[in-house]
């Protein structure tokens, strides 16, 4: 179903993306599955400016020790939606969390260099 979100967003169906968001919250995925329908929901909220919208959908959760690879992805998508939000101390804190477990991350040197630290 993330993929499904992913598609739809693609193509602008922003109504249908999210009614299919809603319907998987309903059928309580498994976490890996709800980190990455989370992540890609909630960019396609920011990417339309609707950041508190965001940050209601990423619900980032604890920054724990050994994340999931997906933690990691919902991490940075938070990253870039407390950066909007205007939180650069919240955005430092997912980059430095993501940064100790994947130094390596894709996109992370650029958006610490966008939120500048």
């Amino acid at each position: 179903m993330p993929v499904e979100i992913d598609c739809l967003r693609a193509l602008g169906r922003t109504d249908d993306a999210e009614k299919t968001f809603r319907m998987l919250e309903d059928l309580d995925p498994r976490p890996e599955t709800d980190d990455e329908a989370r992540v890609v929901f909630a960019s396609s909220l920011l990417d339309r400016g609707l950041v508190a919208e965001a940050w209601k959908v990423i619900k980032p959760g604890r920054l724990v020790a050994n994340p999931r690879p997906s933690a990691l992805r919902r991490w940075y998508v938070a990253a870039r939606v407390a950066h909007a939000a205007g939180d650069s101390d919240a955005a430092r804190r997912f980059v430095d969390a993501i940064a100790k477990v994947d130094t390596d991350f894709p996109g992370l040197a650029e958006l610490r260099a966008e939120i500048g630290g």
